[in-house]
Formats: C-alpha cells, structure tokens, sequence
C-alpha cells in the first residue's frame, strides 16, 4: 500500500520514476498516479516538488541531459568535438527512446538545457563560428541525435529481420534488410550522416 507522506521523495527521484514509466511502458503511461506507484506515494505527495507535468518532464529532460558529455566541445579542433558531442547526445537520449518524442517536440525551459546550449554557442563562437552558423550547428546536432535516438533500425524495421531477398511485395527492401547487420546499422548509418554534416563546416 502506498505511504500517506512523502519522506525522501525529491524532484531527481520522482523524475527517476518517472523515466523508468516511459522507459517501461511508453510515453501515454505516464501519469502522476503511475509514478506515485511505483514510488509507494500518494500521489498529491508529488505535487510538493513538481507541481505539474510540465515540471515533471522538466527534471526527465534534466536528468538525461546530465548523462551528455558537453566538454567534448572543448577540444581545440572544432570537428573533433562536435563529433563526440554529437555521439555522446545520441547514446543519451537512445537510452530512452520512449522520452524522445515528449521531449523532442518541447520547449527548452530549463536552467540546466539552457545553460548547455548557450555553452555549446560559445565553444562554436570560440572556435570562429558565426552566431547564425553556430545556431544553424547546435540545431543539427539536436536534429541528428534526436533523430537518431527516436528512429532505430528496430523500431522500423526490426520486425522485418530474418527475410532474404526477394521474399513478399517488397524484394528490393528484403534484399536490402538482408544484406546489413542490425546490430550495427544504427552505428554505421548516424556516422555517415554525421560525416556528411562535418563535411559541410570545411
């Protein structure tokens, strides 16, 4: 039975919660009475440290943010570090695919996300970029790990793995699904495209 109080409840263990409901069971399931649940809480117990959804949302956002490493731009050549930010921001939101869509279509509200981005606008500023070429920059990389992260080779195609070429209505597609390895397409297709973006910046 769920606790009438809140004792040790805090904005990073609701939010922790939280992450684990969308991871688990996808994005429509999250609920205040569902992460009250899974915390033993009452749910209006919640409402003491994150006062609505958006808020909730707010500290996921946070709390995956924290996991990227942004001091790769700090590296003295500029493609390098973009490069790592990029993979590092992918591996981060990928690890929570379900998240992507809710946090993707958002507005960046938070300190911590705002913060981030303005220090990922100055290392670009440093290394001699623009103000309207580091935004269009900071803008692909979202778009690239965002992408990315909420697309994987099994979410679209996963349930297609195993045909041969030729099989069904679709023979140049099963060839094709044949002829990667799934394991490593996801791997093999973001570097590409990330190479193509890097090309760009020469």
């Amino acid at each position: 039975m769920a606790r009438a109080g809140g004792a040790g409840l805090s904005r990073r263990t609701i939010a922790g919660a939280a992450l684990a409901v969308i991871d688990e069971e996808g994005a429509d399931a999250l609920t205040v009475r569902r992460i009250a649940d899974r915390l033993g809480v009452r749910a209006p117990s919640l409402y003491n440290h994150v006062p609505s959804r958006d808020d909730i949302l707010d500290a996921v956002t946070e709390l995956i943010i924290e996991k990227i490493d942004f001091s790769a731009l700090d590296s003295p050549d500029p493609h390098t570090g973009i490069a790592a930010l990029a993979r590092s921001y992918r591996r981060a939101f990928g690890a929570h695919p379900n998240a992507v869509g809710l946090i993707g279509g958002r507005s960046v509200r938070t300190t911590m996300a705002l913060s981030h981005y303005d220090g990922m606008v100055a290392a670009l500023l440093r290394a001699g970029r623009p103000a309207d070429d580091a935004m269009r920059i900071l803008l692909a990389i979202d778009y690239l790990a965002l992408g990315a992260a909420l697309a994987p080779f099994a979410a679209g195609f996963g349930h297609l793995t195993g045909t041969t070429g030729g099989e069904g209505d679709h023979p140049h597609l099963s060839a094709a699904l044949a002829a990667v390895d799934p394991a490593t397409v996801d791997d093999q297709a973001f570097e590409r495209v990330l190479a193509a973006f890097l090309d760009t910046m020469t």
